[in-house]
């Protein structure tokens, strides 16, 4: 039964981190990279 629970527990903290992880990920890196290389320019 406790073999049980923890595999439970397990897969939902397991869902939960995959649901969070694209959150952390910008929509469109090329965005920073862009303005990096124009103010540099700029410089």
């Amino acid at each position: 039964m406790r073999d049980k629970i923890n595999s439970t527990i397990k897969m939902k903290n397991k869902i939960l981190a995959m649901l969070a992880a694209p959150a952390a990920i910008p929509p469109n890196p090329n965005i920073p990279a862009t303005i990096a290389k124009i103010i540099k320019i700029i410089v």
